[in-house]
């Protein structure tokens, strides 16, 4: 994961020297799950076998997909799974695409995971995005990522409006579907105690089967 001296995101940002994520190692957003820039090499590899890495998810565009047969060797040589995501340069624009990267990266709580594309700097708009499919609002997740790439002496990528509306669309999303299966489970956790307590003959109706 060496530095390089500058190349274009997804985003068309420009990462210049200096700019882009700390190569060391991957760097923690939660629980089980890291960001990082592409592997260079197995040592790389060696070193998500250290941290207790399952699964790998790298996304990007055809061009960044082809380069990854060295990196499907070496993980595969270290036991650690790779799904391998191509994704279209305005990906942030198609909730498709969102959703194809973050089903992909599975639950890190059990199976720890890292989250990567080519320079790194796009992984940052999938952590937040992530944290907002947790259940975390924009601000948070944001306000998260930067907290762990400033720990980790990592530059923060601002990004667009347009980039930073398609996680607030998305946290819209995920805070209707949140709310929408709180609503089904309170209703069926009321019901199971109701039907469980009292005898069928004075149950309401509708919890009558």
């Amino acid at each position: 994961m060496r530095p390089r001296q500058s190349c274009k995101n997804f985003f068309g940002a420009l990462v210049l020297k200096g700019e882009k994520m700390r190569e060391q190692e991957p760097i923690k957003i939660d629980k089980g799950f890291h960001i990082s820039s592409k592997l260079d090499s197995e040592e790389d590899v060696k070193k998500l076998v250290r941290m207790g890495i399952k699964r790998v998810v790298f996304f990007g565009g055809m061009p960044q997909m082809q380069i990854a047969e060295s990196e499907e060797t070496w993980l595969k040589r270290q036991g650690i799974e790779l799904f391998l995501v191509p994704v279209p340069d305005n990906f942030f624009k198609k909730v498709e695409s969102l959703m194809a990267v973050l089903g992909k990266i599975g639950n890190p709580r059990k199976k720890p995971c890292l989250l990567h594309c080519f320079t790194g700097v796009s992984s940052q708009f999938f952590a937040q995005a992530y944290l907002i499919s947790r259940g975390h609002t924009f601000e948070i997740a944001q306000n998260k990522v930067k907290n762990a790439l400033q720990a980790s002496h990592s530059l923060f990528t601002k990004f667009q409006p347009e980039e930073n509306a398609a996680l607030l669309d998305l946290e819209n999303h995920y805070q209707k579907l949140f709310s929408k299966r709180f609503r089904r489970r309170g209703f069926a956790a009321i019901a199971g105690k109701i039907t469980a307590r009292t005898p069928k003959a004075r149950q309401p109706r509708i919890f009558r089967k």
